[in-house]
């Protein structure tokens, strides 16, 4: 097999894209959430068997892991689909569906070497023209996949033979190596890719993974049963057998934070994750049950500005609101110190963070309203806000709905009060479905794009929120 496939132009990609390089140019970072989770009655010791009811609190928008933008989804879609490369605890890339991989000198030719005993869960095996056909479609111009940004250095791809797949870079680029390492890229079986359920996800949409989708029952749960004959897993988180250890998992969709807590405190449930800050001391010290936190990496929780609106076109004004926001104060009123303010575009733990940006942001709404003053918004209106030849301060925070979680409408409508008793800007946070917000996004009618991107490259979210060409921009949701 030789025939080789050009990489189609990846196209627009369909999130923030209008200011995506100009967003970068003055980050508001707000907070930096790393995820956790309590867990009710933990065993030093594994027990093969059993099942897990796992609360969350939000649902995936799609079960299909190549569309998935949400980082809350990725630990329920790891459970069905595998990757070709998996990033060590060392931070080096390391074969997992791929039996070997290499890189050209020059960077710009990647090979990878597929196992030959890899089969869907619907019995179909993975070979090199089966990735083929993945990447047809994900290079497509019609497929909304997640990972855009990192393919559009890919020339072309093929099959080498049954088992080898060589793709062609038009440069060298760290993030195609790190997409091979990631749920974007995950192969689908062939039968799925001509499923209706392929933009939906479902039980049609086959992958690799130690565990088979069993049924989505949207806005209720979704349940996995393991799949016997998993032996592919990399070696330094398998068992013995390669088998996953429990027989099924399931996950409840419980949107309200009082309802989580209270199933996992009455035993309705074995995990939940999401927890509201004003909860967690209900697990202190308490027999039966393990809270654990972690530092998400990758780009924390941020609130980018669009300079290409009225008002934010205005460096003198961007500064206000950074300097005009007691973000200390407002993290301690939602979260009750419990999570660890960001001070960059990269979270604490995340490689090359720079610890000396730590408290380089100065908290001074004096110097922020003489700011706005100075820029001309020194007039206010009949309701007490801000204006400027006649037009309102306003800055709109426009975000998805399936996105909107960790609190985080709480703490964008806290910010609200703040800029309105302290600098009298009018701050508007307004939680839209996935249509709206891709509507809005195209027409460039939002003032804020709020978002966190995990990752364990670094270049990916330097790829967000530097890159001079806005189509390279993950443009990313999360998480």
């Amino acid at each position: 097999m030789t025939k080789e496939n050009s990489a189609q132009n990846p196209g627009t990609i369909r999130r923030r894209i209008k200011a995506a390089a100009a967003l970068a140019v003055a980050a508001l970072v707000v907070a930096a959430c790393g995820s956790s989770s309590a867990t009710e009655g933990t065993s030093e010791e594994q027990t093969a068997g059993g099942s897990i009811t796992w609360a969350v609190e939000s649902e995936p928008t799609t079960l299909n892991p190549q569309l998935n933008g949400g980082d809350a989804a990725k630990h329920i879609l790891r459970n069905a689909f595998d990757s070709y490369l998996f990033k060590n605890g060392d931070g080096e890339y390391e074969p997992w569906l791929a039996s070997e991989f290499s890189q050209s000198e020059d960077g710009k030719t990647v090979t990878l070497t597929l196992r030959d005993d890899v089969t869907f869960s619907n019995g179909e095996a993975l070979d090199a023209d089966v990735v083929v056909k993945n990447f047809d479609l994900l290079t497509s111009d019609d497929y909304g996949n997640y990972g855009r940004s990192a393919i559009n250095s890919l020339e072309s791809y093929r099959a080498v033979d049954d088992q080898t797949v060589e793709f062609t870079l038009s440069q060298p680029d760290a993030l195609f190596v790190d997409y091979l390492s990631g749920l974007s890229s995950a192969p689908l079986a062939p039968a799925s890719l001509e499923s209706d359920q392929l933009e939906s996800g479902g039980t049609e949409v086959f992958g690799t993974g130690p565990f088979v989708l069993d049924a989505w029952n949207q806005g209720q749960n979704i349940e996995f049963s393991k799949r016997d004959g998993y032996a592919w897993a990399p070696e330094e988180i398998a068992t013995d057998d390669g088998e996953a250890y429990l027989d099924s998992v399931t996950y409840q969709i419980l949107e309200e934070n009082s309802t989580r807590t209270g199933a996992l405190s009455s035993n309705q449930v074995d995990a939940i994750t999401g927890i509201p800050a004003v909860d967690e001391s209900l697990f202190d010290d308490q027999e039966g049950f393990v809270y654990e936190k972690g530092q998400a990496v990758g780009s924390p929780y941020s609130i980018y500005l669009n300079v290409t609106r009225p008002g934010l076109d205005d460096k003198d004004v961007r500064e206000a609101l950074r300097q005009g926001i007691d973000i200390d104060a407002l993290l301690e009123s939602v979260y009750h110190g419990q999570v660890e303010r960001a001070w960059s575009s990269l979270a604490p733990g995340t490689p090359y963070y720079d610890e000396s940006l730590e408290d380089s942001v100065p908290y001074d709404v004096d110097n922020a309203n003489d700011l706005l003053d100075a820029a001309g918004w020194d007039e206010r209106d009949s309701d007490g806000y801000r204006v400027k030849d006649g037009e309102r301060l306003t800055v709109r925070a426009v975000s998805a709905a399936p996105y909107v979680r960790d609190n985080r409408d709480v703490l964008l409508q806290a910010i609200g009060a703040s800029l309105k008793n302290d600098l009298d800007v009018e701050f508007v946070f307004q939680p839209v479905d996935l249509g709206t917000e891709s509507e809005r996004a195209d027409a460039n009618d939002y003032e804020v794009f709020d978002n966190s991107y995990q990752a364990t490259d670094p270049t990916a979210s330097y790829d967000v929120l530097y890159s001079s060409d806005p189509a390279r921009g993950y443009i990313a949701r999360g998480k």
